[in-house]
C-alpha cells in the first residue's frame, strides 16, 4: 500500500480541505493521478465551479488532460476525471491504511499548516 494526498485551496491559496488515502497502485504516476482525482472530487463535492489542479508529475498531468500514452491501469481513474506537492505529500505521509479521510484546516497538523503558508508565499519544496 502506498499513500497519496490531495489538497484543495481557494484562489488565494488558503487551505480549504484535504484528502489522504492509501492504495495499491503500481506506479507513482498512477498515485499522482489518484491525487488529482481526489482533489477534483473534493472541489466538486464543495460545489466549486472552477478548479485548477497542479501536480509534480508531468505524466499524470498529461493523462488527466487526455494526452500521453495512458496505460490500461489508469483507465478507471481517467474515467472518474471525466465524471466529475508538498502539502499533499504531508497528508499522504500520515496515511497508512485503506480508505480515505477528509481533513479540514482546523483538524490538520501544525506542520501541515506551516507548509501550506510557506507554499502560499511561493516557497518551492524539493521531494527527497
Amino acid at each position: 500500500m502506498v499513500p497519496y494526498g490531495a489538497l484543495l485551496r481557494d484562489s488565494s491559496a488558503q487551505f480549504l480541505v484535504g484528502s489522504a488515502g492509501c492504495l495499491a497502485l503500481p506506479s507513482i504516476n498512477l498515485l499522482e493521478l489518484q491525487g488529482i482525482v481526489a482533489g477534483l472530487q473534493l472541489g466538486i463535492l464543495r460545489g466549486d465551479k472552477k478548479i485548477w489542479f497542479e501536480t509534480d508529475s508531468i505524466t499524470a498531468l498529461a493523462w488527466a488532460k487526455g494526452s500521453g500514452n495512458l496505460p490500461w491501469t489508469a483507465l478507471r481513474l481517467k474515467r472518474s476525471l471525466s465524471q466529475g506537492n508538498s502539502p499533499a505529500d504531508i497528508l499522504a505521509s500520515r496515511r497508512q491504511s485503506r480508505g480515505e479521510d477528509f481533513i479540514l484546516p482546523h483538524q490538520s497538523w501544525p506542520d501541515l499548516n506551516d507548509v501550506v503558508e510557506a507554499n502560499k508565499a511561493g516557497t518551492v519544496f524539493i521531494r527527497n
